[in-house]
């Protein structure tokens, strides 16, 4: 069993009544009546006993309005809903009339103010005292209700003034004027100002006010001329709501949807609560001082904005800085100024790697060349490796031409020998270069897995290529002397051998060369050619 949150707490008590005890244990009962609501209603009881007139303030479609009228109305009081100024300036008052006013729970403070001040200025006319207590009885010093009163004194420690109720109100010298230039003289006795409330003064019994508090809301009210066209501007965000973000600017109350709080969805809403954010508004209601605001466009936009620079300095061949943000099998993603790229394993090392996290550790910064970009595939390509020194050019440096080094045979091929030099680096040892001798078969020299040193004959750095030899590094093999004279039996003289006279030729060796026919077979061929026929 369940009411209306507005409902008359008599009759709901009545009600109750006509359950039968004995069915209880299938029926659940529930007070589903609003706290306000109960406090309203004793309220308007109270007030009907003391007054002959009330005024129940709030709209005419509001069923807890009409229950404070109902509430209120008996012999000796008249109750009436004010659901505007029309309504109260067709109520006519007599001296002899105790006043009292009222609230439905969600009528507006600017409604309730509008009636006080109007009444008020009717006592000042009727200079009724019983009506004036009537007021004072029934104001209410809420803290952070916005009033106008009017300057009762001002002197350098600041402003009184009246608001309408038992107690005083005090605006203190800090609290005057917006930029803290308060001046006594500029508020004369009558003068009315529009103030804040705070709390009470103990001591003093006034109730301390604000007027620089409300100039900094109305300072925030001529903002809203200036976000119409989509300007940005920024807010404090109050609370989290079930369908998105609530705040103030000014007298407006601001509300992000939930969908426009980021460019991906938020489950999470209270972490903004109590942040600023930069938004621009999306839609303005000044009749009910409302704006719908989006900080999903102002993030939105600036990414687009970052990107435009990004693809406008990102080139092939720039060197840029980087942070590795995650790894994968095929190799690592880098953010660039917030741009996702794209390291690729086969670009990150020299040597063979299974993993990029061999080269690079996530949350590191380090450097990248830009080998693509392409913008309309939204993607950018890095290389890690060619900014390091090749393991070819490393060898070269450290080993010149001429030096001696030692290597391992890896391979054995007909024309020669390769020899590993440094990691994953090898030269070539020509056949030539293998041994001082000619040489039939490697294989009978050297053998894969063999140690040997090698020197370094030169490099080839376009092609990396490595020539080196292995007999410059062995010693020369001597050759046996001749000798200039024969060996003689002993006791005999050794004689130098003269040299050898040449054989006397045959008469066919002494023959000339003659292109005669009988000499020449190729002459005897072409005798009978006819050339001039030809």
């Amino acid at each position: 069993f369940v009411t209306q949150t507005t409902f008359s707490i008599e009759k709901y008590q009545q009600i109750l009544k006509k359950i039968p005890k004995d069915r209880l244990k299938t029926v659940e009962i529930f007070d589903t009546i609003c706290y306000t609501t109960v406090g309203r209603q004793n309220e308007a009881r109270s007030l009907a006993e003391k007054c002959t007139k009330i005024l129940v303030v709030g709209s005419a479609k509001s069923s807890n309005t009409k229950k404070l009228v109902e509430l209120s109305s008996s012999s000796s009081c008249k109750a009436y809903a004010v659901h505007s100024m029309d309504e109260l300036l067709k109520i006519k008052f007599s001296t002899e009339d105790i006043v009292g006013i009222i609230a439905g729970a969600s009528t507006p403070d600017e409604s309730i103010t509008e009636v006080k001040k109007y009444m008020a200025e009717q006592f000042t006319k009727a200079e009724n005292a019983e009506f004036l207590a009537a007021i004072e009885e029934f104001v209410e010093y809420k803290v952070g209700k916005r009033v106008t009163g009017k300057v009762i004194s001002a002197d350098e420690k600041g402003v009184k003034v009246q608001i309408g109720g038992k107690n005083d109100g005090f605006i203190p010298a800090n609290d005057v004027e917006l930029d803290g230039a308060y001046n006594p003289a500029n508020y004369t006795e009558g003068m009315e100002v529009e103030v804040k409330i705070g709390k009470k003064d103990n001591e003093s019994g006034c109730i301390l006010l604000s007027k620089k508090a409300i100039d900094e809301i109305k300072e925030a009210d001529k903002v809203i001329d200036t976000i119409r066209n989509g300007e940005r501007f920024e807010l404090t965000i109050a609370k989290d709501v079930t369908k998105g973000l609530t705040a103030k600017l000014g007298t407006y109350s601001v509300f992000i949807p939930a969908s426009q709080v980021e460019e991906r969805f938020v489950r999470d809403l209270k972490k903004y609560v109590g942040k600023k954010l930069v938004v621009v508004s999306l839609e303005i209601d000044d009749a009910k001082k409302k704006i719908v605001a989006s900080h999903r466009k102002v993030v939105e936009a600036d990414r687009v904005a970052k990107e435009n620079v990004f693809w406008e300095n990102v080139v092939e061949n720039m060197i840029v800085s980087g942070v590795v943000k995650r790894i994968a099998p095929f190799g690592a993603f880098i953010s660039v100024d917030g741009f996702d790229c794209l390291a690729h394993i086969t670009d990150l090392s020299w040597d063979h790697i299974k993993s990029a996290d061999e080269v690079l550790t996530v949350g590191q910064s380090y450097e990248f060349v830009v080998l693509k970009a392409e913008r309309e595939k939204n993607r950018v390509s890095l290389g890690y490796k060619q900014l390091q020194p090749h393991p070819f050019v490393a060898c070269m440096e450290k080993n010149p031409v001429g030096s001696i080094i030692k290597g391992k045979v890896v391979s054995v091929v007909p024309f020669g020998v390769f020899v590993e030099v440094a990691p994953k680096i090898e030269g070539l040892v020509h056949v030539s270069e293998v041994a001082h001798n000619f040489v039939k078969d490697i294989n009978e020299i050297v053998k894969v897995g063999d140690e040997v040193e090698v020197k370094v004959v030169s490099y080839d750095q376009d092609k990396r290529n490595i020539n080196l030899s292995i007999k410059a590094c062995l010693p020369e093999e001597e050759k046996p002397e001749k000798k200039p004279v024969e060996e003689v039996k002993d006791g005999e003289e050794k004689k130098a051998r003269k040299p050898r006279k040449a054989e006397k030729p045959t008469p066919e060796e002494e023959t000339e060369w003659s292109e005669d026919v009988a000499n020449n077979p190729f002459a005897a061929l072409l005798k009978n050619l006819d050339v001039d026929a030809e």
